[in-house]
């Protein structure tokens, strides 16, 4: 009992952090875009670390680091709202959530193309995870980081949902 009460207050505190990193981050890359208007946007990208975007329009992407993540065939996204409402990518393991691989160990999402729209100002959850089981920590966006791309740093935590499991970060 104390694990599974010593986990959701991890959680919760993880989701938190997370939130407030994203928020600070959005913040900081729309002063420096402001700031420099002759060089053009300033590089965001999703997840733990800084690198550089690969595109943009209405897609997010993924690089797989193939020494982390091997033997799979599909990489898919997961998605739902952070404010608890619907969003129909919200069924873990729906085949709705497939990437297109894009070459180079990149994959993408096209909200456009599968027909999705990521409403501007709203903060949504994603999950990276592969037919294999491998899956991200949850990355809290909203619509500006489209044309970014997430990534893995190699580092794990504890599976926000099922404490035997770890995530990639």
């Amino acid at each position: 009992m104390f694990k599974k009460i010593a986990s959701i207050v991890l959680a919760a505190t993880m989701m938190i952090g997370t939130a407030a990193i994203t928020a600070s981050a959005a913040e900081t890359n729309e002063a420096v875009a402001a700031a420099d208007e002759t060089v053009g946007a300033a590089d965001e990208t999703v997840g733990a670390a800084e690198g550089d975007a690969v595109g943009a329009g209405n897609k997010v992407y993924f690089e797989v680091n193939t020494s982390l993540w091997k033997n799979f065939k599909t990489v898919r996204l997961y998605m739902y709202a952070h404010d608890g409402s619907d969003f129909p990518l919200n069924t873990w393991g729906s085949k709705k959530g497939d990437m297109e691989e894009e070459g180079d160990n990149i994959w993408s999402f096209d909200f456009d193309k599968k027909g999705y729209t990521v409403e501007s100002g709203k903060q949504y959850g994603m999950i990276f995870c592969t037919d294999t089981g491998i899956q991200t920590c949850d990355i809290i966006f909203d619509s500006s980081v489209m044309g970014d791309t997430a990534y893995c740093t190699g580092d794990m935590v504890e599976n926000n949902v099922d404490s035997n499991k770890k995530s990639y970060y």
